[in-house]
C-alpha cells in the first residue's frame, strides 16, 4: 500500500527522524499526507470489486501519478481483522493538496465513466475516512505483498509522547529486523483526520510467515523484560485493533 510514498518520504532504509545519519533531518524532508478510505465489503464479492479496481481504477491513479495530480495510490484487501474488507489510498504533499486532488480525482472518474453500473459503491457500501501524516519508517529496496497495520487508540493529550517512545526506543527494533526474511517496510503515522484511531503502524514483509515471525521479535524487543518504553507507550495507547492485508 506505501511503496512508492515510503520511497518518496523517507531516503531508502533510512529513518524519517533526527537519527538520520546520512540523509536530511526530517524538517528537510517533504511531507506526505494520506487519504486512506477504509470499506465494509460482502467478502464473497471482493474479486468483482477488485477487477473493477484493476481494470478501470488504476489506469486512471496510474495516470495521475505520472501527470503530478497524485503522490502516489494504493489499494489492499482483507486477509484478516476486523470488519474492514479493503483500503483504497492516495497521498499528497498537504492535505490542502491531498483534497484537492481527491475532487480531481471524483471528476475525471466521472469523466471517463469509470465503473459506469457502479460495482464498486453497490457492493463496498460503507466506508470509514482517515488522513494520515507518515511521521517515521523506513524501506527496503522491494516492499513486500503481506502486510500487517495496527490502529491505536491514544489519550490524545500524550499522543505526541508516544511518537518520541516511537522515535526513541521502538525505531531502532524495527531498524534491525529490515531485510531479507524479515521486513521490508515499516511506517508510524499520525491521525490528521478522520475516525477514532490516532495512531497506526504499517509493516510489510515478503510473506506472512516472515512478517509475523520479526513482528514477534519486534514486539518482544519492544515490551519484554518489563521495558520502561513498552509500558508507557501501552499507557497512553491503551487499545488497538489488528489487520492483515493482501497488498496490490
Amino acid at each position: 500500500m506505501l511503496s512508492n510514498t515510503l520511497k518518496s518520504t523517507i531516503s531508502a532504509a533510512l529513518l524519517i527522524t533526527g537519527s538520520v545519519t546520512v540523509s536530511a533531518s526530517a524538517q528537510d524532508q517533504e511531507k506526505t499526507f494520506l487519504y486512506a478510505s477504509y470499506f465494509s465489503c460482502p467478502a464473497g464479492k471482493m474479486s468483482d470489486v477488485s477487477k473493477v479496481i484493476k481494470d478501470q481504477f488504476a489506469p486512471l491513479y496510474d495516470a495521475a501519478v505520472k501527470d503530478g495530480t497524485l503522490k502516489d495510490w494504493g489499494w489492499s484487501t482483507h486477509h484478516t481483522g476486523g470488519h474492514w474488507q479493503l483500503i483504497f489510498n492516495h497521498s499528497n504533499n498537504t492535505i490542502d493538496a491531498l483534497l484537492k486532488s481527491a475532487d480531481t480525482m471524483n471528476e475525471r472518474g466521472k469523466a471517463a465513466k469509470v465503473d459506469p453500473e457502479n460495482i464498486f459503491g453497490k457492493i463496498c457500501n460503507s466506508h470509514e475516512d482517515y488522513i494520515w501524516e507518515l511521521t517515521q519508517g523506513a524501506t527496503g529496496e522491494v516492499e513486500g505483498p503481506a502486510a500487517l497495520s495496527t490502529y491505536y487508540q491514544c489519550d490524545i493529550s500524550q499522543e505526541d509522547r508516544a511518537d518520541e517512545i516511537v522515535k526513541t526506543a521502538f525505531a531502532q527494533n524495527f531498524n534491525a529486523n529490515m531485510g531479507k526474511g524479515k521486513l521490508s517496510s515499516w511506517a508510524w503515522a499520525s491521525h490528521s483526520y478522520g475516525g477514532k484511531y490516532r495512531r497506526g503502524m504499517w509493516t510489510s514483509a515478503a510473506n506472512y510467515t516472515d512478517l509475523l515471525k520479526t513482528m514477534d521479535a519486534i514486539f518482544e524487543a519492544n515490551y519484554g523484560n518489563d521495558s520502561k518504553a513498552g509500558r508507557e507507550f501501552t499507557q497512553i495507547c491503551s487499545s488497538h485493533s489488528d489487520y492483515l492485508w493482501n497488498r496490490h
